[in-house]
């Protein structure tokens, strides 16, 4: 459930953009404007948006938490023109738009700074699914069993369009304990300090008020076939997308940060945009989302990102983010795996799939047939195929207990079936007969 607030403009202390309803600051220092969604608002008018899917209407900024209210509210003050939209991440995140009247141009405040720095300011970005289906409420069919001991599965974060919680997927769902007894569910409270209110199964992070998206489900129902009911798994529901498939990047940071606290083992990533190598600006706020898939990796979470579905070589071509980063840094994150799609016959990559020997790592099964209104659907994209890999990969991952995620990334390639005659631009396919990296 997403509760933020809706009004045209208010004028309130620091204090309460903290995220935590629960928390007061006795700080009386002098207030900042918040900027609110509304009908009235022309921010959708003022987005310079083009290839390189940045929104120049709109801000990020980053603290960490060594940074007082005071000095972050000191801080969002410099930029003259600019109220704060909304925050996530216990007030370490914030979203800056114009203020009513104001044009983003005449606004002051500029990008600058690098990720991990206080106060750094990025542009935001248009992000979309690799493969979004038609709209609607979908049911699945299945046997899931109910999970009832929370520390013994393995975690799940699936940052997409979200899991409905009334089909046969809601047994699966993650439980938020604290929030989810019969007297705290849905009271409007903050009941583990996590800065969410009401986090039963995960949280949505946009602000859309119409229907789910079915590629969240989709993803989720294949992940667990894929499985074949071995192990326990828990989905931590995570909506960045509107029923359209758009979002942005401040919602998919939000996600990540919430999956890094709420201790998940995988994230699933099933979107992508692309990124010109000239586009320098664009690079600047990419930096940021590599910043906390580094922070992930910093906490033993793998994450597995869909290659995108448009016949490119991401190696030279255009960079598609997040399957894409990859550098001789040291810092180049270590627990991504991107993932393209194989035609059904399963040998070849299928054509629509993108491809990179450097921005590619691994290629699995891309067509999957999904349950719809009680009815089957076919689909197909990397987007599905990322899912299936990482359902087999927690076979590895089981056979390597406590490893880090370069360990297992490294026992993932490793196992790839690389036979005479395997036309594949990417690392290799996935290899099932491997079932251990011993």
């Amino acid at each position: 459930m997403n509760l933020r607030t809706n009004a045209a403009v208010i004028v309130v202390l620091f204090a309460a953009l903290s995220c935590n309803p629960k928390k007061t600051n006795e700080d009386n220092g002098s207030p900042i404007v918040k900027v609110d969604h509304s009908e009235n608002n022309t921010e959708a008018q003022w987005h310079q948006k083009g290839k390189s899917n940045i929104i120049k209407d709109q801000l990020v900024i980053t603290f960490s938490d060594t940074v007082s209210n005071l000095e972050k509210r000191n801080e969002i003050n410099k930029f003259r023109g600019w109220g704060v939209s909304d925050s996530c991440a216990c007030g370490n995140l914030y979203l800056l738009e114009p203020l009513p009247d104001i044009r983003p141009e005449d606004a002051i405040g500029v990008t600058h700074g690098k990720p991990g720095q206080d106060g750094a300011s990025f542009y935001n970005l248009d992000i979309n699914m690799d493969n979004p289906p038609f709209r609607g409420n979908e049911k699945l069919a299945g046997n899931y069993d109910t999970i009832t001991d929370y520390n013994q599965i393995i975690k799940v974060a699936v940052i997409d369009g979200g899991i409905p919680d009334d089909n046969e997927l809601s047994n699966l769902l993650w439980v938020n304990e604290a929030e989810s007894s019969q007297s705290n569910r849905d009271d409007s409270f903050d009941n583990d300090d996590n800065c969410y209110i009401d986090d039963v199964n995960g949280y949505d992070f946009t602000d859309s008020d119409g229907g789910i998206n079915p590629h969240g489900s989709f993803i989720s129902q294949i992940l667990i076939k894929s499985l074949d009911n071995k192990y326990k798994i828990a989905f931590i529901d995570l909506r960045i997308f509107d029923s359209d498939g758009t979002g942005n990047l401040f919602d998919a940071l939000c996600a990540i940060d919430y999956a890094i606290n709420e201790n998940a083992n995988f994230i699933n990533l099933s979107w992508g945009y692309y990124r010109d190598k000239k586009d320098f600006q664009g690079m600047h706020s990419d930096s940021l989302l590599e910043h906390y898939i580094n922070l992930a990796m910093q906490n033993n979470i793998v994450i597995f990102a869909s290659a995108g579905n448009d016949s490119l070589n991401t190696d030279n071509v255009e960079y598609h983010y997040p399957s894409g980063f990859f550098s001789s840094d040291p810092i180049y994150p270590n627990n991504l795996i991107s993932i393209a799609a194989l035609d059904s016959v399963e040998n070849v990559l299928a054509l629509y799939s993108n491809y990179g020997d450097r921005s590619v790592i691994i290629a699995d099964k891309g067509t999957h047939d999904v349950s719809w209104m009680g009815s089957s659907k076919r689909v197909r994209g990397t987007s599905y195929a990322t899912p299936q890999a990482l359902g087999y990969s927690i076979i590895l991952w089981e056979s390597i207990p406590g490893s880090q995620p370069s360990t297992f990334k490294n026992c993932l390639i490793n196992s790839v079936a690389d036979d005479e005659g395997f036309i594949l631009k990417t690392r290799g396919r996935i290899n099932r007969s491997a079932t251990s990296c011993q």
